[in-house]
C-alpha cells in the first residue's frame, strides 16, 4: 500500500518478535470493573492482582491515564497500587461526573 494512501484494519500486526496470536486486543475485561465503580463514585475497589510491584504500578498508572479503554476519558478514575499479606493489588475508584 502506497504511504499517502489511509485504510482501517479489523487489528494491528503483531509487533516483530512478538510471537504467534499477539495482534491488538482492548481490555474489555476491564468493562464491568469500570460500570460498577461509575454506578459508586468515591468507592475504591480492587481491579486486579499484579506479580509484582512494577506490574502493579504500570496498570494503575494506565488506568489514571486512559489508555485502558473501559477507563476513558483519562482522569475520570484514581488509581493506585498496594501490598497486602504479600500480595500486589491495583485498585481504582470513579471521581469524574462531577464528583470529587
Amino acid at each position: 500500500m502506497p504511504t499517502d494512501e489511509f485504510a482501517f484494519v479489523p487489528f494491528l500486526p503483531s509487533p516483530a518478535g512478538a510471537g504467534p496470536n499477539r495482534e491488538f486486543r482492548p481490555h474489555h475485561k476491564y468493562g464491568p470493573a469500570a460500570r460498577r465503580l461509575r454506578q459508586r463514585p468515591g468507592a475504591w475497589a480492587v481491579i486486579r492482582t499484579a506479580p509484582s510491584s512494577a506490574v502493579a504500578r504500570n496498570r494503575a498508572s494506565a488506568i489514571r491515564r486512559g489508555e485502558i479503554p473501559a477507563f476513558l476519558p483519562a482522569g475520570d478514575f484514581e488509581a493506585t497500587h498496594r501490598q497486602v499479606n504479600g500480595e500486589w493489588r491495583v485498585y481504582a475508584r470513579f471521581v469524574g461526573g462531577g464528583f470529587k
